[in-house]
């Protein structure tokens, strides 16, 4: 009976616990709670800027707080720079000039994500060509100079494991970057990257996310593991093509792409970074899907909007908000010439947060709940006190339960009280015993 008690005791511990951190798990995890598309525009197929062409845009950044510095990477080797414009529902892009990209140990860079760090600085990523055409393109992350787009700083600052190094199949390679303060329980700021795809002979979808710290290079000091979209009916799992960081999670634009249709599905995931002993895991939660015609958000219960989807694989926030720059790259993957190519297409994305001070753009601090410092408070405080007070009533109603087990009676049962009555002699005792349980028979009011 003991052992059965204790059990029970155990399970509504755990119950309990669970449900304590589930409370404070919702306040401090993920922050993105609705997603609605703002605006859209795009550039013709042949876009000339200078004596260069807008072509297969593969990363975006803002080099500072304002719309005009704007940057934009293309996997072709070109860095442009441009000014974005934002309306209530519209915005438009002024690219000004633009660069060719250089690293002293590539004939030609392959870039693909860029990052921009506290500080200041550029970083692109790159991606190995394939080994039958020279492989002039190296896995690789390393600082630009925006105005020369020359690989500057130490070129090799942060190192590659040879598993990865080893492992990425042609063709492919490090399409996401991004610098953050995600990693749990540490102050420093990391650069993240993944491979495209998983590496080979690894699981189809699984990722080994690579975090360096920023300052000191190396080795990579943590490498979490990420599972990508696997849909069986698919020939190939999703694709990780770039990284956006928020204030505490990182977002992670997936893609299946596909020559035919030429039309690729996008899904942004809000992704939390995990350290559980010596497991690095990361917990993700869809935003949205973005299919050939329709985009559909899947938090807050958003409803469909009829909108042309692209094969989008650049990705960023517009500076000090939670604005989202989406950016296509507008190979088909087929044999062409540029007048068969599709329009580069960018668009807006609002996302509403939770627990952030990133607004929409353009909002106002007042306008949204979200911006509030006191709502994430509350968000959290109510429901803990709500399963204080459970908690408070239940060990009470425990205590009352097992005082009234403890108290049961006899068939002669004792009296409750004993009076002493002295006679003129104090070393006679009359014992008033069973005048009193007597007494309290016949007066059920005065039996406790």
């Amino acid at each position: 009976v003991e052992s059965t008690r204790e059990k029970k005791k155990m399970r509504r511990a755990a119950r309990w616990r669970s449900l304590v951190s589930c409370v404070i798990l919702s306040a401090t995890g993920f922050v993105v709670k609705r997603a609605e598309f703002r605006a859209e525009g795009s550039f013709a197929p042949r876009y000339v800027v200078g004596d260069r062409i807008l072509n297969e845009i593969s990363a975006c950044e803002f080099l500072d707080s304002s719309l005009s510095s704007l940057v934009l990477v293309a996997d072709d080797g070109e860095l442009f720079e441009a000014t974005l414009t934002v309306g209530k529902s519209d915005v438009s892009m002024d690219v000004r000039s633009g660069v060719s990209l250089s690293h002293p140990d590539m004939q030609s860079v392959d870039a693909e994500g860029a990052t921009v760090t506290k500080d200041g600085k550029l970083y692109v990523s790159s991606e190995k060509n394939k080994q039958d055409e020279g492989a002039t393109s190296k896995l690789s992350v390393f600082e630009v100079d925006v105005a020369t787009g020359q690989a500057t700083g130490a070129t090799s600052k942060y190192e590659i494991p040879t598993t990865v190094s080893g492992g990425v199949t042609d063709d492919e390679g490090f399409k996401s970057l991004t610098a953050t303060n995600a990693v749990p329980d540490d102050e420093e700021e990391y650069m993240l990257t993944t491979t495209e795809y998983e590496l080979s002979g690894d699981p189809p979808g699984t990722h080994n996310v690579l975090a360096w710290n920023i300052e000191s290079g190396g080795g990579p000091t943590h490498e979490f593991m990420y599972e990508a979209t696997v849909i069986e009916t698919l020939d190939r799992p999703y694709g990780v093509v770039e990284f956006a960081s928020l204030d505490s999670t990182i977002l992670v634009l997936e893609r299946y792409y596909t020559e035919h249709p030429k039309h690729p599905t996008v899904i942004l995931f809000e992704v939390e970074l995990v350290v559980d002993n010596d497991e690095h895991l990361t917990h993700k939660n869809q935003i949205f899907e973005w299919g050939n015609y329709t985009f559909d958000p899947t938090v807050k219960g958003k409803t469909r909007e009829d909108k042309e989807g692209g094969n989008f694989e650049a990705l960023c926030l517009l500076p000090g908000t939670s604005t989202l720059l989406l950016v296509s790259d507008n190979d088909t993957g087929d044999d062409q010439d540029d007048s068969d190519r599709p329009q580069t297409k960018f668009v807006l994305i609002d996302l509403f947060l939770e627990g952030s001070s990133l607004r929409p753009y353009g909002s106002s601090k007042g306008s949204s709940s979200s911006s509030s410092k006191g709502v994430p408070f509350v968000a959290w405080l109510l429901p803990l006190l709500a399963v204080l007070v459970l908690l408070s009533l239940c060990v009470f109603c425990c205590r009352r339960r097992r005082s009234s087990k403890e108290m049961h009676f006899e068939d002669n049962p004792l009296p409750l009280s004993l009076e002493l009555k002295y006679r003129d002699d104090p070393d006679e005792v009359e014992d008033t015993t069973e005048h009193n349980a007597l007494a309290s028979a016949e007066d059920e009011s005065t039996f406790i």
